[in-house]
């Protein structure tokens, strides 16, 4: 089953600032970006779900996703992105 989720709306403002950043970048990629965004999101979402009391979990939980998933998601992008750029910039690509 495809499970439907909801972001929470307090997240809006991260994923905004996020984006505007990465818009700017030569290696944005748009709908590629956002996908990876979004799956990101699910992974950290999926982690915190696992760590709850089975009797705590219930479908409005699994289709979360929360300020904290969405803060985690743009920390390991952003220095993912930094990772990316600086192997470009040692090895002479960028």
């Amino acid at each position: 089953s495809n499970l439907q989720f909801v972001i929470s709306k307090d997240a809006d403002a991260v994923m905004l600032e996020y984006f505007k950043e990465r818009v700017d970048c030569d290696d944005f990629g748009n709908g590629r970006e956002a996908r990876s965004f979004l799956e990101e999101c699910q992974r950290h979402a999926a982690h915190r779900v696992m760590s709850l009391p089975p009797n705590k979990i219930t479908k409005k939980i699994l289709k979360q996703i929360t300020l904290e998933d969405v803060k985690s998601t743009v920390y390991r992008l952003r220095n993912s992105n930094e990772v990316q750029v600086g192997r470009k910039r040692r090895l002479g690509f960028a």
